[in-house]
This record gives structure tokens, C-alpha cells and sequence, in this order.
């Protein structure tokens, strides 16, 4: 087998890993009860920008040496420019990034890191302990923070009456 070929079997992959996230992200929106409280557009990454130019190039190039193969380098670019702009919305359940919804039960713990501009989730699943970054613009930090702890001292009560 030539470099090439694996080279194009790696980013097949990739795409199957991009069509699953995007999967995962209806499937999840569609099964969520609750309304809205509030919805933010997540801290774009610089190299996540890169990535999806850098394969939207890689793609439009193969395409013209007549090789199709570039199709998916542009459809896994255009994956990784949707998911990775993916909207963090707090519902009245709890908070929804890229594919997943963190319910405020499984959250245990949370804190804003500066310096990564990540708000951190240690989250508890059935039968083990999950942390997860969510990129937040500095300018909403104080505003996400303040709806977690008040939706979290609202279960704290209700627990104690």
C-alpha cells in the first residue's frame, strides 16, 4: 500500500468521526426538553480555522489534479467549521455543547479557566467522572457562571426542603 493510500484512509476516518459528531448533535438537539435560557456563541480557535482552510485547500486541489478523493477533504473541512461553531445553550436541563448535554444532576463541579478561556465541567455519568472543556468568550463568563450557580443552588434547595 502507498503513503497516499493512507493518507486518504486517515482522513476517511476523520470524516466518519466528523459525520458521527454531526449525528450525535441533531440526534441530541432533537431530544431535548426544556426551554432555552440563554445561548452563546462558543470562543473560536485559531487553529481549528486553519485546519478547516488548510482541508478546503487540500480538497479544491485534489478535485483539480481530477482525483474525488478531494470531496471529502472539503466535506470534512466544512464538518469541522460546523461543529467546531457549534452553539453552548443553557437550558432549563442544563448546558448543551457540540453533541452533548451536561444535565445539572451530573454536574458536580465547575470553574472558568482564564488563561484557556474553558469553562471546565467535572460531570458525573452513570458509573464514572467525565471533565469537559467548553470554549466561552471571556465577555460571557460572568453571565454562565452566574445561571450554573443559580440553577445549581436551586436543586441544593429543593434537596433541603
Amino acid at each position: 500500500m502507498d503513503f497516499n493510500r493512507i493518507i486518504q484512509i486517515i482522513y476517511f476516518l476523520m470524516f466518519l468521526f466528523i459525520l458521527k459528531q454531526l449525528y450525535n448533535i441533531v440526534n441530541v438537539k432533537k431530544s431535548i426538553e426544556g426551554k432555552k435560557l440563554a445561548v452563546y456563541n462558543p470562543k473560536v480557535k485559531i487553529y481549528i480555522g486553519l485546519l478547516v482552510v488548510a482541508l478546503l485547500l487540500l480538497g479544491t486541489m485534489t478535485l483539480v489534479n481530477k482525483d474525488y478523493f478531494g470531496i471529502i477533504y472539503i466535506l470534512t473541512g466544512l464538518g469541522f467549521a460546523y461543529v467546531y461553531v457549534d452553539k453552548v445553550i443553557v437550558y432549563e436541563t442544563g448546558i448543551y455543547y457540540n453533541g452533548r448535554l451536561d444535565s445539572w444532576n451530573e454536574i458536580k463541579k465547575w470553574t472558568y479557566d482564564a488563561r484557556t478561556s474553558n469553562l471546565r465541567l467535572e460531570t458525573t455519568k452513570p458509573g464514572n467522572k467525565a471533565y469537559r472543556s467548553i470554549p466561552i468568550k471571556n465577555e460571557d463568563k460572568e453571565n454562565i457562571l452566574s445561571i450554573i450557580r443559580n440553577r445549581k443552588n436551586k436543586k441544593k434547595n429543593k434537596v433541603k426542603k
